[in-house]
């Protein structure tokens, strides 16, 4: 789906012309905010180049041309096929190599010095601070995460607007160097490549965000941002592994392209093949496609979560008022007395059972849910009276059951409070 022209009609809070309704949300602590991480890729996402582009690569004696950086990168996946290193590896120890080779300095603080070269796309210097604080109006808390294969040195030393854009972010993964002290040994310390970025994904995920933590790969209790509570914005083939991680499990990736040139071509391939959600220019101004359907995301994350909230106050105000009921709300009609019964395989019962209390609960929450009332009974000889809301059973206790599905949790008749009674009237039941 392309937004081009198509954004404009959809429906989006006009901050300044639409006030904020007062609802239930409006009183929740902000630790019970659900949160919303995007994810981002770097290069030709937040960036119309490779970040090598804006002064690293010229610096190792390269044309500033187009031309001149086709020239280094060739001469990258030459090495690497060649050498049968990995191609971030290999594209690694090109740069450094040559930066020894040009006596250039090799350290975290001299690729720092190029990253402030680095130019970004229109928008991006005001995105991540603007986008945040509509989150917060809309109690969402929203968290910004590069995942790049890029060098991290780099990008600690972009600039955006008056800051870093480590400063701005809540997390910079992507690959970096260990230096030694004689300033000569440099070492790769983390490779960010297809794999390394899904792994990231899950990190962010379980909130194991230490690159080395190798608890990653273990089951958690409760999933600090599942995956339908993730945005991936990227650009080309080497974000399709998490594209298809987010998409997959209810979250939207989102494919960006050019402003300048407008080539859809990876993009529309991307989209063919089920790899995004949508498609938009990497423009980040105010106003932008992008931002309108990241608003969208974010109006959708805060209502999910005020649905999710309803359900379980569902739950508890049924349970409470389950156990509110009277015993003498129920009343098992038989002839037999409790010796008789005790001695003898029960007789038709008949159970009358008010279930108009119920519905009324049901109704007054119907703006949030959609809950079933259904019966399951395992014997013959059954009655419904739906009228009354008399439920007539015949043959053992213990083997009819009445099943309620609420909300997504289904209760039994005979395992609640309310029926407590009746498990002193007959054995096992």
């Amino acid at each position: 789906m392309n937004l081009s022209g198509g954004v404009d009609n959809l429906e989006i809070e006009k901050e300044r012309e639409v006030p904020m309704k007062k609802s239930s949300a409006s009183n929740v602590n902000q630790q019970e905010w659900p949160v919303l991480a995007i994810c981002y890729d770097f290069d030709k996402t937040l960036s119309p180049r490779n970040m090598q582009e804006f002064g690293l690569i010229q610096k190792l004696g390269y044309a500033d041309t187009g031309q001149g950086f086709k020239r280094f990168w060739d001469e990258v996946n030459n090495f690497s096929q060649q050498n049968k290193v990995g191609k971030y590896l290999a594209g690694m120890y090109y740069v450094v190599a040559k930066m020894f080779e040009k006596h250039v300095e090799v350290s975290a603080d001299s690729f720092a010095r190029y990253g402030a070269k680095v130019k970004l796309h229109e928008g991006v210097a005001t995105w991540f601070d603007r986008i945040r604080k509509y989150g917060d109006r809309h109690k969402v808390k929203v968290e910004h995460y590069i995942i790049s294969a890029g060098f991290k040195e780099m990008l600690n030393g972009v600039r955006v607007g008056k800051k870093t854009l480590d400063k701005v972010v809540d997390r910079i993964y992507a690959s970096s160097f260990f230096f030694g002290r004689n300033g000569k040994d440099v070492w790769p310390a983390t490779v960010i490549d297809y794999t390394g970025k899904t792994q990231m994904l899950y990190r962010i995920k379980k909130n194991m965000m230490d690159e080395n933590d190798e608890n990653v790969n273990n089951p958690v209790e409760k999933e600090r941002i599942p995956f339908q509570n993730m945005i991936y914005i990227g650009d080309s083939e080497t974000d399709v592994p998490c594209m298809k991680i987010v998409k997959e499990h209810g979250g939207v990736s989102i494919g960006v392209y050019s402003p300048t040139t407008a080539n859809k071509d990876r993009i529309i391939a991307m989209m063919r093949d089920g790899r995004i959600s949508f498609y938009t220019p990497a423009s980040y101004t105010a106003g932008s496609d992008i931002e309108k359907l990241v608003k969208l995301i974010i109006d959708k994350t805060e209502k999910i979560a005020r649905y999710e909230r309803e359900q379980e106050k569902m739950v508890t105000e049924f349970d409470r008022e389950l156990k509110k009921i009277d015993d003498s709300k129920i009343a098992l009609k038989s002839p037999a007395n409790q010796s008789e019964r005790n001695g003898k395989a029960a007789s038709e019962h008949t159970f009358e059972y008010d279930l108009g209390h119920y519905r009324e609960l049901l109704n007054r929450q119907s703006t949030f849910l959609s809950p079933c009332l259904s019966k399951d009974f395992d014997m013959h000889n059954h009655l419904l009276d739906s009228t009354s809301g008399q439920i007539a059973l015949g043959s053992d206790i213990e083997k009819h059951r009445i099943r309620f599905s609420l909300c997504g949790h289904e209760y039994d008749s005979y395992r609640w409070p309310l029926f407590h009674s009746f498990d002193n009237d007959t054995s096992g039941a």
